[in-house]
């Protein structure tokens, strides 16, 4: 049986992962994933050239989203999936609640590993994980020189709103997945109760 100081500290992380995918999923950018199509426009006319646009989120709205969800993607911050995936490991919550957050996980990183139609250099497209580091920590959040120059390179083309659709339906697919594990938690926090912890 663990100590209840060991499960106290526990509590507290899983209960701060839901606070911070509740709080991602209250996000207008959020909302508008769940109840609006997110769509880009390009077209090339003779004599004028190419004209795009992009319908969905606006930036402050993927700004404020972006503050929450790079948490879950930061190696050393306690939300981290890292972090999470280590927390299921070295605790006894339950096989089938380590199932449900294993399984929930992989198909995340499936999802994340997969190419998009986007190529930006000869014969490799872009994975949406690609796409996530492009925008986050190219243009939103971090400024990583590598991704800083990609994502400036690409907003100055005509189909970067192809790219800017990929990001949305990343980051929603992201927040649902983390609802999920939300899930999860929940049993955890349960499965803790029950030994004495909370």
């Amino acid at each position: 049986m663990l100590e209840a100081a060991t499960i106290d500290a526990l509590v507290d992380r899983l209960q701060l992962f839901n606070c911070k995918v509740e709080k991602l999923a209250s996000l207008s950018a959020y909302r508008h994933v769940t109840s609006k199509t997110t769509t880009a426009r390009v077209h090339w006319e003779r004599d004028k050239g190419w004209d795009s646009a992009f319908d969905g989120p606006g930036a402050e709205a993927l700004d404020a989203t972006v503050l929450t969800l790079r948490q879950f993607m930061q190696k050393n911050d306690p939300v981290s999936l890292l972090k999470m995936r280590r927390l299921y490991e070295d605790t006894r919550v339950g096989r089938e609640v380590r199932a449900t957050f294993s399984q929930t996980t992989a198909r995340l990183d499936a999802f994340l590993d997969g190419e998009t139609n986007i190529s930006i250099e000869p014969g490799r497209n872009l994975t949406r994980r690609d796409v996530l580091n492009i925008f986050i920590y190219g243009g939103m959040a971090h400024s990583s020189p590598r991704y800083r120059a990609t994502y400036e390179s690409l907003t100055t083309t005509p189909f970067f709103p192809i790219l800017q659709v990929e990001f949305v339906t990343a980051v929603g697919t992201f927040v649902s997945a983390l609802q999920y594990i939300a899930g999860a938690n929940q049993q955890a926090l349960q499965v803790l109760a029950a030994s004495g912890g909370a």
